[in-house]
């Protein structure tokens, strides 16, 4: 009995030793029972790889053939950049040379403040009889975009951030360009500066200062504003540029009295600058300003009081009336004044003859300026109040 075990395990045992090593190479499923005879192999589909026979599963990387195991051989033909590998005989790879090639990407500006809008541009050219049928655009915060248009928009919202922008072209195959040095640029996105405006705390009415701002957009032009009580003062503007360090300063002439502070706004968006205090503007130490000052009767308005009256200083009418008032007053003082002098020369010029014609000649010219005094009172009347519809005097 015992012998017989021993016969029929002598007898087995090879041919399960055979099946395990059979069922080992069939699962790694590269190296084969066959050898290379004269550097082939029986099975057209296995190629001779070291001495031994192996499967090709004819794969590519772009660049050559991979076996089946998952190793690259030693391939002797490997594409170059100007093709791609689109089939392996062998170890061989089929080299196709129907390539695109992204020669450039342009993005326009790369460096700005957020938001910040550029235009992106692809170049390229294609080898043989393959042509450039889409455009990969990667601007580095989403998910790339792939269009036939080579150019294409782009909006930065992220401030404070350097982003990498990558460009591809894709041929009639779907096969896209790898990244490549010529086809990537760099976008610089700033964060807007806080823009402060610097001003006096204290001005005299009438005279000039000076503001400043610092941290505005370099050669940005900005309207200045004149703000008091939080009312704007809209015709006191003035447009300035700012310099290359951010810069720019304005003369101002003292509005009235009052605190005033100020504001800088940006021609075509942009952040605001606006100054950290307000200026308390005082009146001048000569002028008594006071805006009770009454200018006729029932009728007040700022202006400085006087010896002869309140003269208007924010009322153009007003300040015109009030002083031709006076203007007419004085030449008909002067008419009065000439006319005695003319009145005592003619009763005291008995016997002097020149005496007398002098006289005779004052007296004309008296009544040459009383006629030009008259007609100047008639010509204000009738064109200043009958025409122009202005107060009368």
């Amino acid at each position: 009995m015992k012998l017989r075990r021993f016969g029929f395990g002598l007898i087995l045992g090879p041919i399960f030793l055979l099946e395990a090593i059979s069922m080992i190479g069939m699962r790694v499923g590269v190296v084969q029972a066959a050898a290379c005879v004269g550097g082939s192999c029986p099975d057209p589909n296995e190629v001779c790889y070291k001495g031994q026979c192996v499967v090709s599963a004819g794969l590519c990387d772009g660049e050559r053939c991979y076996i089946s195991g998952g190793q690259p051989p030693l391939v002797p033909n490997v594409c170059d950049m100007y093709s791609y590998c689109n089939g392996c005989t062998g170890f061989n790879a089929q080299c196709s040379t129907n390539r695109v090639i992204c020669d450039n990407l342009s993005v326009i500006p790369n460096s700005g403040y957020a938001p910040l809008n550029v235009t992106a541009s692809i170049t390229g050219h294609a080898y043989g009889s393959a042509t450039i049928t889409r455009y990969v655009f990667d601007f580095g915060d989403g998910v790339p975009v792939s269009q036939t248009n080579p150019t294409a928009q782009h909006s930065y919202s992220t401030a404070g951030t350097y982003f990498t922008v990558k460009g591809r072209v894709v041929d009639g195959l779907g096969n896209p360009t790898p990244d490549s040095a010529a086809c990537q640029k760099g976008v610089n996105v700033l964060a807007m500066p806080a823009c402060r405006i610097t001003n006096p705390p204290q001005a005299t009415e009438g005279r000039d200062f000076t503001i400043t701002a610092q941290g505005a957009i370099s050669g940005k032009t900005y309207e200045v504003y004149f703000y008091r009580d939080g009312i704007t003062m809209t015709s006191r503007t003035v447009q300035v540029t700012a310099d290359g360090s951010g810069v720019f300063s304005v003369r101002v002439i003292s509005p009235s009295v009052g605190s005033w502070s100020f504001a800088a706004v940006p021609t075509g968006g942009g952040s605001n600058c606006s100054s950290t205090a307000n200026t308390n503007v005082i009146a001048d130490h000569w002028v008594p300003v006071n805006a009770d000052c009454t200018i006729s009767p029932g009728v007040t308005a700022k202006g400085v009081k006087t010896a002869i009256g309140c003269i208007p200083t924010d009322n153009l009418t007003e300040f015109l009336k009030f002083n031709l008032r006076y203007v007419f007053m004085i030449a008909g003082l002067i008419v009065f004044g000439v006319a005695l002098v003319t009145g005592f020369t003619l009763l005291t010029s008995s016997g002097k003859p020149e005496t007398l014609a002098t006289a005779k000649e004052n007296f004309v010219a008296l009544l040459a300026g009383l006629a030009l005094i008259v007609f100047s009172l008639i010509l204000l009347q009738t064109i200043g109040k009958d025409i122009l519809g202005l107060p009368s005097f």
